[in-house]
């Protein structure tokens, strides 16, 4: 699959993901309750289906790189993480929902910032062993 549609489904699945999430918070900064949403369930339904697709579009972007940064990937899966718990956080209350409406979209462009890292780390190869060092060992 060409490399451009599978970050266009990864930015779907993120637009996803916040569309429903700041829904919901916006919800509960107004005073609303989970009882009294009648959209809770499309907006759940759309939030987790925007995390599979940034999942799996994520995991098939970084499929062909032999040498990963380990440490920086699992950085995202704990943003990614974080941003699937935050719709049950963003039900409980003003308060909650407030801070999800500021953080996260700092999460998500912390999240970019660590793809950029993840991409540019993962298509450069370490450094061969120098010729002598070859050479000594067979």
């Amino acid at each position: 699959m060409s490399l451009n549609i599978v970050k266009a489904i990864h930015l779907l699945g993120v637009a996803m993901m916040m569309m429903s999430l700041g829904g919901l918070a916006l919800h509960s900064m107004n005073g609303g309750t989970k009882e009294n949403n009648a959209s809770r369930k499309l907006a759940a339904s759309i939030h987790g289906t925007g995390l599979l697709l940034v999942l799996g579009a994520g995991l098939h972007m970084i499929g062909g790189y032999a040498h990963l940064n380990h440490g920086l990937l699992g950085a995202k899966l704990l943003i990614w993480l974080v941003l699937g718990g935050a719709v049950a956080l963003a039900q409980r209350g003003a308060g909650p929902a407030r801070l999800i409406w500021f953080v996260g979209p700092l999460l998500v462009a912390v999240a970019a910032i660590l793809g950029g890292a993840l991409r540019d780390a993962g298509t450069t190869a370490p450094e061969a062993p120098p010729a002598e060092a070859k050479a000594a060992q067979g």
